[in-house]
């Protein structure tokens, strides 16, 4: 599953090429795409032209994201640049295995091969054969998912956001009383 739009920048191209790469060993395989309602345009045209158009439902804007993520296997997230993604986040969280670009926050957020899966971006292929190991591997699934929940809530969560701005702030005031 993913959470996106088919806006620039999003990666639409290696969002859909990952899934008809996919197909190749899961021919069943759908893709639930959470953010967008309508499939047009060159969305359309280009899911059309890979087969997969019948392959992927979309959910359109969703606030019941934990459901959402629930019912996903694998979260992908193909962008070419990136800030720092909620969705990522929210699915490591969930205890999703996840695999995304090496864009942006993505680095910081995942660690490559530990707490996640990163590819390069625009490399559908790497992408698929990543979404497919996981697929094939339910202990892999379990590591990344579980590696990736601990490392948001230690590194992400408030309380952990909280602690590290007190460090921040405990190491400034011991500097300027010097």
């Amino acid at each position: 599953g993913a959470v996106t739009t088919f806006k620039p920048k999003k990666g639409l191209a290696m969002l859909l090429e990952t899934v008809a790469k996919v197909r190749e060993t899961f021919p069943r395989v759908r893709l639930a795409v959470a953010g967008e309602e309508r499939m047009d345009g060159e969305a359309a045209r280009l899911a059309s032209s890979l087969g997969i158009i019948d392959s992927i439902t979309l959910l359109g804007g969703r606030r019941d994201m934990p459901k959402v993520f629930s019912t996903f296997d694998v979260f992908i997230l193909p962008s070419e640049s990136e800030g720092m993604s909620n969705a990522l986040l929210e699915a490591m969280a969930m205890e999703l295995p996840s695999v995304a670009t090496a864009v942006g926050g993505n680095t910081t957020v995942i660690e490559d091969g530990v707490s996640g899966v990163l590819v390069k971006s625009g490399d559908a292929r790497s992408m698929a054969d990543s979404v497919v190991a996981i697929l094939q591997d339910a202990s892999l699934a379990a590591r990344l998912g579980e590696a990736g929940r601990r490392r948001v809530v230690d590194v992400y969560s408030a309380a952990s956001m909280t602690g590290q701005m007190e460090e921040l702030y405990d190491g400034l005031l011991e500097g300027a009383a010097r």
